[in-house]
């Protein structure tokens, strides 16, 4: 079984660069994949425009989205939220960001999400995080166990990290021994393999990377490596 997606890397360009590029979106695709603060605004309303146009293409041309973390107010909280969109154009579940780095003031900004998202794309468990996110495989690995084989990323990591983005995703891929579809604001969008192999990347400012997941390589990469098997779940506890 094949699953197709698309990376859609915006670039700089927001809103715009979203109607000027997704247009190369193949038909052969099934989901979409945003890069984080892809709208090019702190602004909430912005945000709500650019779920809005989404939802549109989606339900247009029968394919999923993921929108990647956009500023999102509710309830006197601001969150960095990614929504899944159907292929009907519908919001159909959400992720907000859980870890947010303090480094530079973000976390003073928003407001903490309350854990991993599990989701259904054709029969496919997927789960949705923020490129942080992988710098904590315990987290990570949480949803490995309740059964994600896709693990789509909503980034903004700086260009400057380019060696310190490709070892987080490949690393979150071999360990889990599923995909990981990681889309980067800034560049360097990619794809990695079970046995964490980048299939396919993006280096320039904008563009769209369709890849087709063949879905076996994760049950033959299990196979060959029985990492959940050899897991010592039964002992990991801290030593005191």
């Amino acid at each position: 079984m094949n699953f197709t997606v698309s990376l859609v890397q915006t670039g700089s360009r927001g809103l715009a660069g979203f109607e000027k590029i997704a247009g190369a979106v193949a038909e052969t695709a099934e989901l979409i994949s945003m890069p984080e603060f892809w709208a090019e605004s702190h602004d909430p309303a912005v945000s709500r425009t650019a779920l809005e146009i989404v939802s549109d293409f989606c339900g247009g041309r029968g394919l999923f989205a993921l929108t990647g973390g956009m500023p999102w107010a509710e309830d006197g909280h601001l969150y960095v939220r990614t929504w899944m969109v159907d292929d009907a154009g519908r919001p159909f579940a959400h992720y907000d960001k859980t870890h947010i780095p303090s480094k530079d003031g973000e976390s003073g900004i928003y407001s903490l999400g309350d854990g991993a998202r599990i989701f259904d794309v054709g029969g496919i468990t997927c789960a949705a995080f923020a490129g942080y996110d992988l710098l904590f495989p315990e987290f990570c690995r949480m949803a490995s166990l309740a059964g994600a084989i896709i693990f789509f990323v909503s980034a903004d990591w700086p260009r400057e990290y380019t060696a310190f983005w490709e070892t987080a995703i490949s690393y979150t891929a071999l360990a889990n021994q599923c995909f990981v579809v990681a889309c980067n604001r800034t560049g360097n969008s990619a794809a990695v393999s079970p046995d964490g192999t980048i299939i396919g990347r993006m280096n320039g400012e904008s563009g769209v990377l369709t890849l087709s997941l063949n879905m076996s390589r994760i049950y033959e990469s299990r196979k060959n490596l029985p990492l959940e098997r050899d897991r010592r779940g039964d002992i990991y506890a801290l030593f005191v």
